[in-house]
């Protein structure tokens, strides 16, 4: 799954959700993205055994994509072209480091 297609399937599950719940506003969206970092957070310390956490692996890549869910509605909210920009941003990266 590329990442239009990511916003895509986002965009349908979010409009049926409005549908039963109402539509979310962009702080709500935001703070759902800022939930997600933070259980990004506990999976790493989980999955290296940091500050007291039992190690547990294997939920680093659902929290990854719980947040990747939350961006996507995130840029869809404001009509954001994500894979678009996120090209823009490699090749960035690709001039100010690797040339």
């Amino acid at each position: 799954m590329d990442l239009k297609q990511a916003q895509q399937e986002v965009a349908e599950l979010k409009e049926k959700l409005a549908a039963k719940y109402g539509k979310e506003d962009a702080y709500a969206l935001v703070t759902d993205l800022a939930e997600e970092v933070g259980e990004i957070s506990k999976a790493v310390k989980g999955e290296e055994g940091i500050a007291g956490k039992e190690k547990e692996k294997g939920k680093i890549g659902m929290e990854l994509a719980d947040a990747i869910f939350s961006v996507c509605a995130l840029a869809n909210y404001y009509q954001t072209d994500l894979e678009e920009d996120f090209k823009k941003i490699t090749e960035g990266i690709e001039k100010r480091f690797l040339k």
